[in-house]
């Protein structure tokens, strides 16, 4: 007798063949339930990251390069304020598919490794300032592995 009082013959009539319970994980394992819309909020988390990370990087230069700290400092406050709504937006995806926590690490971590080492030269190279086309140039490589994450999360994942 189980604890509900039925016998486990009432409760599980016939017996299941291995193959069946083969067939039958196959078939849970294929069901997913992450939604478009799950898909659509991961891949707007993972693009966003790096998008802000890349106007953040042009944005230190823009203020800094100039003395602005005060902007600066806006700048700065706006960045944090747009990961906050970021990471918002990831929480409202109910479900994640297999291999976004992989696949966004491969692409955050890129992205900031490449966020570094062009805070580092850019202010490494103060005396003259780099130009603005090349600090737009690292800011949009900088985001670029975030963007390319963001695509493969939603096509992996379809």
């Amino acid at each position: 007798m189980s604890a509900t009082g039925t016998s486990d013959q009432e409760a599980f009539p016939g017996e299941v063949t291995a193959a069946q319970a083969r067939a039958a994980l196959d078939q849970a394992s294929a069901t997913t339930p992450v939604t478009a819309r799950d898909l659509t909020l991961l891949s707007a988390f993972v693009a966003g990251v790096g998008l802000i990370v890349g106007a953040i990087l042009y944005l230190s230069w823009a203020t800094l390069s100039v003395g602005n700290n005060v902007g600066f400092a806006i700048s700065m406050s706006s960045y944090c304020a747009a990961l906050a709504l970021l990471l918002a937006v990831k929480a409202r995806a109910r479900a994640i598919p297999r291999g976004f926590q992989r696949v966004y690490n491969a692409g955050f971590v890129t992205t900031m490794t490449l966020y570094a080492a062009g805070i580092a030269w850019i202010f490494g190279h103060q005396t003259p300032w780099p130009s603005q086309s090349v600090v737009l140039a690292m800011s949009v490589v900088a985001a670029l592995p975030c963007v390319i994450a963001s695509v493969v999360v939603h096509r992996r994942a379809r």
